[in-house]
Order: C-alpha cells, then structure tokens, then sequence
C-alpha cells in the first residue's frame, strides 16, 4: 500500500513539471524534465487539446513508469497505440518507449514480454511461462521474428495438438495470449 501511495505522489510531481502547450505556429508540444533536463516533444499541428492532454497523460506515466523501475502496465501500452504513429516515434526517439521493431528474436520478444507477468496470477505466470517454452522448442530462441510464417504457426499448433497433448481450447487461449 506504502508503495502504491509513493508512485501517486510520484506522478503528481511528474504531472506538475509536464505541460502541454500551443506555439505561436500552431504546433502542439510538450515539455517535461527528464534526468534534471528540460525536454520537448514536438506533437505538430494537426492536434486537438485534448490530444495533446492525451499524449501528456501517457507521457507523465511513462516517465513514472522509468522512475519507478516497473515495465508499463497493458493499458498504458494500449493508450501509447492510440497516439498515432508520428507522436510515438517522437516518444521512442525521446527513449521512453521500446523502438517499434526492437524484438528482432523471438527471445527478445519473450524477454519483452515478461514484464506483463508481474500482475498476473502464480498459476497465470506459469501457463505463461509453459508457452514460452513452448515457443522456444518449437522454434528455438533465436529464430527472427520477421522469418516466423503463417504456415510455421500452424506447424506449431499441430504440434501442440500431437506432442503436447493440449486441448483445442488450450492450444486457442494460449495464441490468444
């Protein structure tokens, strides 16, 4: 509870030294303290108010996120998606997100991954866990992401079926995941 009550007062300080403005050309940024550094992110011209308070949120979680040591959360991954993809290039250039494309192996993908673990359920992190594995056996941990077909995921999930064992429902809540 202590910890949940530090990161709030956290994020307020965060969101106190973030402020979304519009210049004078029109073009919406934000400007933040990072490290002890004045920073700015530029959202361009085409964006609302409440886009760019939308963006702020996102930003003021992100750093939290960084200063606290915790991974974001899904729904903070989920909102990120939403900016449009020129605000997160902006957000990965400024290093607080992982660059798209940065899981170039299914073991960085895994390792990526894990994170999302952490409130989740004992049982939970073990299917998870169970999957990766699985991943890894099948296609082995340094296999290219980029070389991985649809025609190998079926294969996989054949070889679910008839090595593991596992259900058809098992088998489809696990690619859910």
């Amino acid at each position: 509870m202590q910890r949940i009550a530090s990161s709030l007062l956290k994020f307020q300080k965060v969101r106190q030294k973030m402020k979304a403005y519009k210049t004078k050309e029109g073009c919406w940024q934000l400007s933040y303290m990072n490290d002890g550094k004045q920073r700015t992110i530029y959202l361009g011209k085409h964006q609302t108010a409440v886009s760019a308070d939308r963006a702020g949120r996102v930003l003021s979680e992100l750093i939290l996120c960084r200063k606290i040591g915790e991974s974001p959360s899904l729904d903070l991954v989920k909102r990120f998606s939403e900016l449009g993809p020129k605000v997160q290039a902006s957000f990965e250039r400024h290093g607080l997100m992982p660059e798209r494309g940065a899981a170039a192996t299914l073991a960085d993908l895994i390792r990526l991954h894990e994170p999302t673990k952490v409130n989740t359920k004992r049982r939970t992190q073990d299917h998870y866990d169970d999957w990766y594995n699985d991943l890894k056996l099948f296609f082995g941990g340094n296999r290219r992401l980029a070389s991985i077909t649809k025609g190998d995921a079926e294969l996989m999930r054949a070889w679910l079926f008839s090595e593991r064992n596992l259900s058809e429902a098992t088998v489809a809540r696990g690619i859910r995941r």
